[in-house]
C-alpha cells in the first residue's frame, strides 16, 4: 500500500514539475540563455511588492512599512557593500536608522572576526540590525532560524537549502524543495546574501536530479555580481538538462582561452554535435582542430583521440550539413594506401555509414572488410562497431539469418 502510495506521489510530482516548467519555459530559458546575468532593473520582492533599488536615491523609503524597509535595506546593502557614502543617506532614512548606522560601519570597515565581535556588541546591547548581521555571519544550513528580514524569496530558498541536507529520498521532499524555491526560480529580483547563504544549493539541486533548477538558481545568485564559482557548474547543469547550445554558451563566457585547448575545444564541438549545431562543430574542427595535435580517449566511441580522428568525424559533419560528396571524397583521402590502423578503420566506418543508405551492398562490404582487419591487428572496439553495422546491412537485405550470426558472435 505504501509503494503504491510513493507511486501515486511521485506521478503527481512529475506532473506539477512539467506544469511548472512549462509555465516559466520562456522565462527559464531568457535567463540562462541572456548575454548578460544580471537584471535589467535591480528590484527586491518584499513580500508585498517589488521596490526598485537600481538608484538609491530614488528608492522609496517612506512608502513602504518598517518591514519592508528592511528587506530593502538588506537588499541594498548586499548590493553596493563597496559604496559605502552612497549608502550612508539611505540609512538615515529609515525609521530604526541609528541601528543601521551603528552596524553597517563595523559591518563594512573590520576583518571578519572584528567585525563579528563587533556585532555581537551591539546586538547584546539591543541593535536588531546587528543580531541579523550576525545571523547572516554565523548562517549554518542545520539551524532553522527564520530569514524573513531578507525578503520571501531568500527566506524560502533557505529553507530549501535546510531539507537538502540530507540527499532527498522520496518525491514529496522533492515537490517540498521546488515549491520553497518557485519565487526565486520565476522572479528576477535581488536574492540578498544569496552567494553567502546560498552558494553550494545549485549543487545540491543538481545531485538530486533538477539540475534545470540548479542552473536557474545559480544564475539567480549572481543577479547582483558574477561569480566565477558558481557560475563554472552551469554548463555542467545545462548538459545535464540537454541544453547544449546554452551550455557551450556558458563555457564560453566563462573560458576566453576555450578554443586554444584541443581537450575543451573537442568537448565544445561534441556539445555542438548534440545540439545539432553540425555548422558550429565544422567550424570548431576547421578553425581549432584541423591541425591540433589532440590526445586521449573519445567519450562516444572509445578509440583514441588523433588529427585523423577529429577529421573523420569532421566528415560525418558534411554529411550532417548536406555534402555527401565532399564528406566521402575526405574519408577517401583518409583511407587510400594507408595502412590499417584505429584511425584508417574508424574512417572506413564512417564510410560503411555514409554509404548505408544509398549503396547498402557497398556499406556492408565496407563493414565486412573492416571486421576482418581489425580483428587481425586486435583493434576490438572497431571489430564490434564494425560487425553490428555489417549486422544491421544484412538485416536490411533481408538476410535475418546472417545478421543474427552477427548480433551473437
Amino acid at each position: 500500500m505504501c509503494d503504491r502510495l510513493e507511486k501515486r506521489r511521485q506521478i503527481a510530482f512529475r506532473i506539477l514539475r512539467r506544469l511548472f516548467l512549462t509555465v516559466s519555459f520562456f522565462f527559464i530559458f531568457s535567463i540562462l540563455n541572456n548575454g548578460s546575468i544580471f537584471a535589467n532593473n535591480a528590484y527586491v520582492f518584499t513580500g508585498k511588492k517589488n521596490v526598485s533599488i537600481d538608484t538609491i536615491d530614488s528608492i522609496p523609503v517612506n512608502n513602504l512599512s518598517f518591514d519592508e524597509q528592511q528587506v530593502v535595506a538588506f537588499a541594498v546593502l548586499s548590493r553596493y557593500q563597496t559604496q559605502t557614502d552612497s549608502t550612508v543617506s539611505f540609512y538615515n532614512k529609515l525609521e530604526n536608522s541609528e541601528d543601521w548606522q551603528s552596524a553597517v560601519s563595523p559591518y563594512l570597515k573590520f576583518s571578519q572576526s572584528t567585525k563579528v565581535s563587533q556585532l555581537k556588541l551591539l546586538a547584546q546591547k539591543g541593535n536588531l540590525v546587528a543580531g541579523r548581521l550576525l545571523q547572516i555571519e554565523e548562517y549554518s544550513p542545520d539551524k532553522s532560524d527564520s530569514f524573513s528580514f531578507l525578503g520571501p524569496a531568500m527566506n524560502s530558498a533557505i529553507q530549501a537549502n535546510q531539507l537538502l541536507l540530507k540527499p532527498a529520498s522520496t518525491a514529496l521532499e522533492l515537490q517540498k524543495v521546488i515549491e520553497l524555491l518557485q519565487l526565486s526560480l520565476t522572479d528576477l529580483g535581488d536574492l540578498p546574501f544569496g552567494q553567502q547563504l546560498l552558494h553550494g544549493l545549485p549543487l545540491k539541486l543538481s545531485q538530486n536530479g533538477l539540475p534545470l533548477e540548479a542552473a536557474i538558481l545559480a544564475r539567480a545568485l549572481q543577479r547582483q555580481k558574477a561569480n566565477r564559482t558558481i557560475e563554472k557548474n552551469v554548463a555542467d547543469f545545462l548538459v545535464l538538462v540537454g541544453d547544449f547550445k546554452g551550455a557551450l554558451k556558458a563555457k564560453e563566457a566563462l573560458d576566453p582561452m576555450l578554443y586554444r585547448n584541443s581537450n575543451t575545444a573537442i568537448e565544445a564541438m561534441s556539445w555542438s554535435i548534440l545540439g545539432k549545431d553540425y555548422k558550429g562543430a565544422f567550424d570548431i574542427h576547421s578553425k581549432y582542430l584541423s591541425n591540433s595535435k589532440p590526445s586521449g580517449v573519445d567519450t562516444w566511441t572509445g578509440l583514441s583521440i588523433s588529427r585523423d580522428f577529429l577529421r573523420v568525424r569532421s566528415a560525418g559533419l558534411l554529411e550532417l550539413l548536406g555534402n555527401s560528396k565532399e564528406a566521402l571524397l575526405s574519408l577517401e583521402n583518409l583511407t587510400r594506401d594507408r595502412q590499417f590502423d584505429s584511425d584508417t578503420g574508424y574512417a572506413r566506418l564512417m564510410q560503411s555509414q555514409l554509404l548505408f543508405e544509398d549503396k547498402l551492398n557497398l556499406a556492408e562490404q565496407v563493414a565486412e572488410d573492416i571486421t576482418f582487419r581489425a580483428q587481425e591487428s586486435d583493434h576490438y572496439r572497431l571489430e564490434f562497431f564494425a560487425t553490428v553495422l555489417d549486422g544491421l546491412a544484412l538485416q536490411r537485405q533481408g538476410k535475418d539469418y546472417l545478421a543474427w550470426i552477427n548480433f551473437t558472435k
